[in-house]
């Protein structure tokens, strides 16, 4: 190119794609010394290499996507970013048409026009043609392509760089898998589709467990729902959105539950989710190609069992003897968080365990007349850890854990009472009778009156006349008095009474024999002043003794044998 100053003709080099000087400027001078006429720029004379490039937009994953292209050669860059929601052929932000020079090496790229445009959304390709002859210069993927401009034998001297952005196509393919944690129930890492058969295996429902896909949202799309195992396919690449429904029933409707989900092959990282709500969506986005949502829902099972143990030493073999299984369904934890409280049930001989929440709860059992708690406890199964249970009854389950609960009961000794006094008295009690009990298996208790505190006896009433005899077995009994009172007739009738659970709850029963009435031993007449004195009783007496003599007498002599009267 050749330049005309003031005063000077200069030559300069000039690169037409940068503006930038190449080499030193010429000087021109006639040979004579003197400064030459000014010279004009010749370089409009022949067509200047030029190189264009534009954006082509078939789609917008998301509508507010745009695209910054950028062209550079050495140290000078050009750029123009599209606007607005038009596709195709966006020739309003263009770069170019710039001059080039033969042989020399341009950049072209392309990076997102604002935060929100993902170019893993979309597949870009580039084609370069001659603008003469549409002759294919030069094609390429993904966000850079570098041209080597060519000859004029090619490019004729203009060539054209279309980048175009396509959405990606992609596929997603929905799986799940189970988890267990808790006793009763299958280990490992389950599919879904053998969820059926493990639960089975572990003796539990096989529809205990239901997962359902309730939504997939491509694009805020509804898309056809695949199910698990499924696939979606054919949609941009974009934001997506599962939501999924898990519900608990039968066996483990009380366990508590979370879910995990992973997006695998996102350029964005993977998503990963946690939630123990019944419903949850886990979102992501997509890129072009296969990709593979897994859903894990991780089922943890607490178990607790309550138990009854009887101690019936004291019931002996009463008919009210009461075995364990008599507190089914009288056995009760209520978890202090609120929620359904749970009773101990007894089937087939043995009390059941079932799944509850894990947490806190207030152990209780229904009172039952004559059995009294002794002791309340609780182990961790299968080691037989202890447990803590408080002074007040509450037990603290951790999630996973296998709990049996124990209550101990024993049967309680009955008592009987009764009180002396004598007949046509209101109120007076009489002192100094002794009494025996005979009791189930022979068993014989002599009560002597306590009149005093206190009672070391079988007596425990220190009143005068009273009486308690305590820690009786259930059983069957007679009261027997062995001495009366002095001056009072003793009672030979037997007093039955029975001993059994009674009716008040936590003690054993109490039989009340009421107040037992004497009469008094009848006094010795004595003869009146006046009478007929003691000479009568006398004679009457002496003849008596003779008649008697004289009976025996007779009697001898008719028992003589034959020979003594010779």
């Amino acid at each position: 190119m050749s330049v005309s100053t003031t005063g000077a003709s200069q030559l300069l080099k000039i690169d037409p794609a940068s503006g930038a000087q190449i080499g030193a400027t010429l000087t021109l001078n006639s040979p004579d010394g003197s400064i030459p006429p000014k010279v004009g720029d010749l370089g409009n004379c022949v067509s200047p290499r030029t190189l264009t490039v534009v954006k082509n937009i078939a789609g917008r994953a998301t509508p507010t996507d745009q695209f910054t292209l950028r062209l550079q050669s050495g140290n000078s860059t050009q750029s123009a970013t599209t606007s607005g929601s038009t596709l195709g052929l966006q020739t309003a932000t263009q770069l170019g048409p710039s001059p080039v020079v033969p042989g020399n090496s341009y950049a072209l790229s392309e990076t997102p026009g604002n935060s929100g445009t993902r170019l893993g959304r979309y597949s870009t390709t580039w084609r370069c043609t001659a603008a003469v002859t549409g002759a294919e210069v030069a094609t390429g993927t993904g966000t850079l392509l570098t041209l080597i401009f060519p000859g004029d034998a090619v490019s004729n001297g203009a060539v054209t760089c279309t980048v175009t952005n396509t959405p990606a196509p992609a596929s997603l393919t929905l799986r799940k898998q189970w988890v267990f944690s808790g006793p009763g129930l299958p280990s490992g890492t389950i599919a879904n589709a053998n969820l059926g058969a493990a639960l089975q295996a572990a003796g539990l429902a096989a529809d205990a467990v239901s997962s359902t896909v309730s939504g997939v949202t491509i694009n805020n799309s509804a898309a056809t729902n695949p199910g698990w195992d499924g696939t979606v396919s054919a949609f941009r690449s974009d934001t997506e959105g599962v939501t999924e429904t898990v519900t608990l029933r039968g066996a483990l409707a009380q366990c508590s539950w979370q879910q995990d989900a992973t997006v695998a092959s996102l350029t964005s990282g993977a998503v990963t989710t946690t939630t123990t709500s019944t419903s949850q969506t886990f979102t992501g986005t997509l890129v072009a190609g296969a990709q593979t949502l897994t859903v894990t829902n991780t089922v943890v099972c607490t178990r607790l069992t309550l138990v009854k143990q009887v101690d019936n030493t004291a019931a002996g073999a009463s008919s009210d003897t009461l075995l364990p299984g008599a507190w089914g369904g009288k056995l009760h934890a209520t978890p202090l968080a609120g929620g359904n409280s749970m009773t101990g049930q007894y089937v087939n001989g043995a009390f059941v365990g079932q799944y509850v929440p894990g947490g806190t709860y207030q152990l209780s059992e229904d009172a039952v007349a004559g059995y009294a708690q002794q002791a309340l406890t609780c182990v961790a199964q299968p080691s037989g850890t202890p447990v803590a249970v408080t002074a007040q009854g509450r037990v603290t389950l951790t999630p996973g854990q296998d709990v049996r609960c124990t209550f101990a009961n024993a049967a309680q000794p009955g008592q009987v009472t009764w009180s002396k006094k004598a007949e046509g008295t209101s109120t007076d009690l009489l002192a100094g009778s002794v009494w025996r009990i005979d009791g189930p298996g022979g068993q014989q208790l002599a009560v002597i009156d306590c009149t005093a505190s206190p009672c070391t006896g079988a007596d425990q009433n220190p009143a005068v006349g009273a009486f308690t005899v305590t820690g009786l077995t259930w059983g069957s009994y007679t009261l027997n008095e062995t001495v009366a009172p002095p001056g009072y007739v003793r009672s030979l009738t037997p007093i039955p009474f029975t001993v059994g659970a009674g009716q008040t709850p936590g003690a054993g029963a109490s039989v009340a024999l009421g107040t037992l009435l004497h009469k008094k031993t009848p006094p010795v007449l004595l003869p009146l002043t006046g009478g007929m004195g003691t000479d009568a009783y006398l004679v009457a007496g002496g003849a008596l003794l003779a008649l008697a003599i004289s009976v025996a007498v007779v009697a001898k002599r008719s028992t003589r044998k034959p020979h003594d009267s010779q």
